[in-house]
């Protein structure tokens, strides 16, 4: 044992010394999750508001009531309603992007449209605003739908039952108009069970992506062992084989948790990024880590140099690292692609971490836990099988 921990503080020594070392297991990933979470996140936490403008040449029923609904909208922040006096005004600002979309009321609108004559909403759709033009637009359709319903309904009475005198048309209009519609569609919020903020999915996806980047330099330093001159040194010396793999292996746990841990804690206090329960981010980590030794240490019996091992190593950890959803939620999406990411240690791993960041506990993620365990036990026990190959001077 005591060789065991000789060789793993040599090598843990060692890469403590090495700039590149530290790169890539901190600044690296940290620095790319604080600037996805700043670009991406910053743009997708900004609240939809859109600056409208109404002209109101009617002053009637009509556009009394269609500022109201404005007005309810407007109340909620989806909207910022500006009163412009004149079309001509509003065309201007249109054209020169000083407010978004505007409604136009013309003269005369209530009473033609009471009277039965029909009338129009006319919107100034801001080119430079498209999403908000849009949802004016849209706006502007479904008060039209609601008054062509109530006319709908006055225009039949009055069809079937001529002698009605215009006091109770009136009346029917108004109880038209206050029957509710028979499909609706509603504003709800979800709830913010399993869902979690951008700098913290950012946080544990990056640490998770760079994990296998931060192994590979302890697993691979037999190679470099062996192409320095000193693993025949290590080999003549009065220890078993299994000790150099031992150590090797024990330095490369300590820095890849050492790795996750320091990004854990600083996208923790710089990004505000929730991990979760500590004990189940522990777990989670040591877990994670092992699956990576074992993909790496894989890799390693299946090249000869170390710069071919340190390539393929990188391209293994790419490809897992996209597939298994640390850039984007990969759940969210459907089919094969869902589907392949499964097979991924990382997949695995970000619904373990992510799991915890929404609250659940360490026995809620167990069944993540013993599948990222299963990706380092499966081709860890492959790699130490062909561990000889490692050990060896050619």
């Amino acid at each position: 044992m005591g060789a065991v921990l000789v060789i793993a503080a040599k090598d843990l020594k060692q890469r403590l010394r090495d700039k590149s070392a530290w790169i890539v297991a901190v600044l690296v990933p940290f620095g790319l999750a604080f600037i996805l979470n700043a670009s991406i996140g910053g743009v997708a936490d900004q609240q939809l508001e859109i600056d409208m403008g109404i002209v109101d040449l009617d002053q009637g029923t009509l556009s009394e009531a269609f500022r109201g609904v404005l007005a309810s909208i407007e109340a909620s922040g989806l909207l910022d309603v500006s009163v412009v006096d004149n079309v001509d005004r509003a065309e201007q600002m249109v054209a020169d992007d000083e407010i978004g979309p505007v409604v136009v009321l013309h003269e005369g609108f209530s009473e033609s449209v009471t009277q039965g004559r029909g009338g129009s909403l006319r919107v100034l759709p801001n080119e430079n605003r498209p999403i908000g033009s849009q949802v004016v637009e849209a706006i502007a359709r479904g008060f039209a739908a609601e008054v062509n319903a109530v006319q709908l309904a006055v225009g039949a009475v009055a069809a079937s039952e001529p002698s009605l005198s215009a006091a109770a048309l009136v009346s029917i209009a108004e109880r038209a108009a206050g029957i509710p519609a028979p499909i609706v569609i509603a504003d709800t919020e979800t709830a913010d069970d399993g869902l979690v903020g951008f700098e913290t999915f950012y946080a544990i996806g990056i640490a998770v992506f760079f994990v296998y980047f931060t192994i590979q330099f302890g697993v691979l330093s037999l190679l470099d062992e062996r192409k320095n001159g000193t693993l025949s040194r290590l080999l003549a010396a009065p220890i078993k084989r299994w000790t150099i793999i031992a150590g090797k292996v024990a330095a490369a746990l300590v820095l890849g948790i050492a790795s996750m841990v320091v990004l854990w804690l600083t996208t923790t206090a710089v990004m505000g990024a929730q991990w979760g329960d500590p004990l189940g981010v522990i777990v989670m980590i040591i877990a994670g880590v092992i699956s990576g030794m074992g993909v790496t240490a894989l890799v390693a019996t299946l090249v000869k140099t170390s710069e071919q091992a340190g390539g393929w190593t990188s391209i293994v950890a790419v490809v897992l690292g996209l597939l298994g959803g640390t850039f984007f939620p990969i759940a969210n999406t459907s089919g094969a692609l869902s589907a392949v990411s499964l097979i991924t240690p990382h997949r695995w791993m970000m619904r373990g971490f992510l799991d915890l960041a929404a609250g659940d506990g360490l026995l809620d993620i167990l069944p993540a836990v013993a599948a990222v365990l299963a990706f380092g036990v499966v081709t860890g026990g492959i790699g130490l099988a062909r561990s000889n190959r490692l050990v060896r001077l050619q």
